[in-house]
Parts: structure tokens; sequence; C-alpha cells
């Protein structure tokens, strides 16, 4: 089974992260954080040849007492490119 190499992957600082995305093509965003759930979407940029600004808001869900999942310690973030 082919799995996609992320185009980034790191710790991310502040609230706001940019970055350029080839057109035409599917990605997916996977959000971790200590103390949160975790997070993934997608952005489809298929039949786009043109540049657009595309901005997400991403609210993620703090974890509640009881609740049980392992988190990366850092807040995280993956592109994937092609799945």
């Amino acid at each position: 089974m082919w799995r996609a190499q992320p185009l980034f992957r790191g710790p991310i600082r502040g609230e706001k992260y940019e970055t350029e995305l080839e057109y035409n093509r599917n990605y997916r965003i996977k959000l971790r954080a200590k103390g949160y759930f975790y997070y993934q979407d997608t952005i489809n940029l298929l039949g786009i040849y043109d540049g657009r600004l595309i901005e997400k808001d991403i609210v993620m869900t703090p974890l509640k007492v009881g609740s049980k999942l392992t988190l990366n310690p850092e807040l995280s973030l993956e592109i994937y490119c092609g799945f």
C-alpha cells in the first residue's frame, strides 16, 4: 500500500501558518496539540489552475476530564499531497 510522504511536518509557532500549494491536487492536513483532540481535513485543489488565497479557521476541541487519547506534546502540522 502506497503512503504519501508529508510535504511539511513539524511544530508551528503562533496562531497562523501560511504555505504555497501546487495547483490541481488534493491535500490532507492533520493537526495535533497537547490537551486537544486530533484534527484532520482536506483541501481539494483539483481543477484549480490559478492563484487563490484559501483561509481555513481551525477550532481545536479541548479534551474533557475522563477522555483518553495519546497526543504529540507539541502543536504539530502535517500536509500530504496525492492521496
